[in-house]
């Protein structure tokens, strides 16, 4: 079968990953300051805590703003070094961690595969909170139908179950075979692949992936 869709995830292929620069900084990413570095939470306290705190709320399906202040007063409530911190500031923190992984070169990647009648689809594990933030910075054009967006916190499973990438299929009305799956993590790339679909890795170096994965889509489409 010929490749007819492309199923992208968006956190570290379309948009940056929000929750673990949000709240500890890596070696080399000191701006804008992460919530570890900005009220001095050890780095792995908060990563650790942040890591199992995150499974509470990509597959919570609820009213995003309610869902935002509870994750951020947990995280408040947690660590001491917050205390007196408003809920609303560090609601406010995010919008600096929120932006598009080469925006530019995934959009011209975008408008191809539109103009290749190529339909492309969403597979992520992401918040009710988060998500909204993330499509309105990397999708400005409307690249993505909202029913071929399939969201963990909505189906409240996450890709650990082959069911979230048959969803993903499905909603694009194709079969699994018919369909690249893109991910920055190799597990979901393995997984998708045992669903039928051709899986493709995104590399760390984002801008290098972006040039790299529409190299290679290329190759497969056209």
């Amino acid at each position: 079968m010929s490749i007819q869709g492309v199923i992208f995830d968006i956190g570290g292929v379309l948009s940056r990953d929000v929750w673990e620069h949000l709240l500890y900084d890596p070696p080399e990413d000191k701006k804008p300051l992460s919530v570890s570095a900005k009220y001095g939470i050890p780095g792995q306290e908060i990563k650790e805590f942040g890591e199992r705190l995150w499974y509470d709320y990509d597959r919570n399906d609820g009213d995003p703003d309610t869902l935002e202040r509870e994750y951020w007063t947990r995280i408040r409530d947690r660590f001491p070094q917050l205390a007196g911190v408003q809920t609303d500031e560090l609601c406010k923190m995010t919008e600096d961690f929120i932006h598009p992984v080469h925006k530019d070169g995934m959009s011209h990647l975008l408008k191809w595969l539109t103009e290749k009648k190529i339909k492309v689809g969403i597979c992520s594990n992401n918040t009710k909170f988060w998500f909204p933030r993330q499509i309105k910075k990397f999708d400005p054009y409307g690249f993505f139908l909202t029913e071929s967006i399939i969201l963990s916190c909505d189906k409240c499973i996450n890709k650990s179950d082959l069911r979230m990438f048959e969803m993903a299929v499905q909603s694009l009305h194709l079969e699994p075979a018919e369909c690249v799956f893109v991910d920055d993590r190799f597990g979901n790339v393995e997984r998708a692949m045992k669903c039928g679909m051709t899986g493709v890795f995104f590399p760390t170096d984002k801008q290098t992936g972006a040039e790299y994965l529409s190299r290679l889509l290329r190759q497969l489409i056209s």
